[in-house]
């Protein structure tokens, strides 16, 4: 029996985006349910695990008649996603939301197309029209993708939830504010799928010391705190350098802070124990990961995002340390620390003093058994499938 046809539309690798990570396992998990062609913008998809794949090259106003499924797999960002918003209005289809915020995305695409103001009212009427003209005139910059306040703020994913035949989102936080806008919207809430390929872990931990030592100058007998992804206000990566700071300035034993990504948020900040790696292959991610004492991944405001590298990091059986918002709120209280979306870095360095190997160490084992138990591919699979088919 032959199984449906479905049209994956995505960022891929080599695209730098936590989504080209998260497409690639998703699509495995998928594969034994669909006939699965992948939708991508005029590059060259080099993920090794989706390499014997069809592969169709976007081009504005084509229609895909010949899927009994199209899944468009939504962030943020206008550079990687800016033509499945094209596609989603020629096509409709279903959609995964990983953010909940598609400010970047809608406003990437309406200067593009040369009415970024129009967009704005089209979708936040006169009180989002007002926030732009506050910030416009704290900020008179006419690029809108540098007013970075409003993102938290003007969510502007109206055209995309309302042209979505269903919603697929990774939060009951998201479900909420989808539900607010459309009541009737079909929604599956699913688990974020996310793994790191077995052949990057090694075995032995001194090798793993080694490897991160020669890269980054780390000492290996050194207590790592990590922080992953894109240095930005929203994940705080200045406060946690503070904190270190204030730790540091008052134990001879220091903690070193290894921020895994590019950024410049808090290059203010770099010494010899708060250091970036700058993007990283997902190899050495890997290894940096593993590597990690502790994982921090504060977020504030959250834009209804979810990490896929918080997720990682618990199925490594990491212990870690988030902020009690959002996605991030709903994660249990037993297997991750949670911090107020006010913290101080004070706040943090008293934390630091008060970790104890053993509280860690069980904390890791639980992040680990909720990991095992929820994050499951097969059991996800199967729920969108049946979502997708039956909706």
């Amino acid at each position: 029996m032959s199984k449906p046809k479905m049209l994956y539309a995505s960022p891929f690798w080599p695209k730098e985006s936590g989504i080209s990570n998260y497409s690639s396992y998703m699509v495995q998990a998928l594969r034994p349910h669909f006939d699965i062609t992948l939708l991508a913008d005029g590059y060259t998809v080099e993920d090794e695990l989706l390499r014997d794949l069809p592969v169709v090259q976007y081009q504005r106003g084509e229609r895909y008649p010949g899927y009994d499924v199209i899944l468009y797999n939504f962030g943020n960002n206008p550079y990687f996603h800016a033509y499945m918003l094209d596609a989603l209005r020629d096509n409709p289809g279903f959609v995964i939301l990983h953010d909940l915020s598609l400010y970047y995305l809608t406003v990437g695409v309406a200067q593009r197309e040369g009415d970024p103001l129009g967009e704005i009212y089209a979708q936040a009427g006169l009180p989002g029209f007002q926030l732009l003209k506050e910030s416009l005139y704290r900020d008179p910059n006419p690029d809108l993708l540098q007013h970075k306040d409003l993102a938290a703020e003007l969510l502007l994913n109206r055209e995309v939830i309302d042209r979505a035949r269903g919603v697929l989102i990774h939060s009951h936080y998201t479900g909420q504010k989808i539900r607010a806008l459309d009541a009737h919207k079909p929604i599956l809430e699913i688990k974020h799928v996310q793994s790191l390929q077995k052949e990057y872990l090694l075995s032995d931990d001194a090798e793993v010391k080694r490897c991160i030592g020669q890269a980054f100058g780390i000492p290996e007998d050194a207590f790592v705190l990590l922080a992953a992804g894109y240095i930005a206000p929203t994940k705080q990566n200045v406060l946690t350098c503070q904190a270190v700071k204030l730790y540091n300035a008052r134990h001879d034993t220091k903690i070193y802070y290894l921020m895994a990504g590019d950024g410049g948020d808090a290059d203010a900040y770099l010494d010899t124990y708060c250091r970036k790696t700058g993007f990283l292959s997902e190899e050495m991610f890997a290894r940096a990961l593993q590597r990690a004492d502790v994982v921090f991944n504060l977020r504030y405001p959250t834009n209804g995002e979810t990490s896929g590298t918080l997720i990682q990091a618990l199925g490594l059986g990491k212990p870690c340390v988030t902020t009690a918002i959002g996605w991030f709120d709903e994660l249990p209280d037993d297997a991750v620390i949670k911090v107020a979306p006010d913290v101080t870095a004070e706040e943090l360095a008293r934390m630091m003093d008060a970790w104890r190997p053993d509280s860690l160490a069980a904390l890791g084992k639980r992040a680990h058994a909720y990991f095992a138990r929820e994050y499951v591919p097969e059991k996800i699979a199967r729920e969108i499938k049946g979502f997708l088919l039956g909706a």
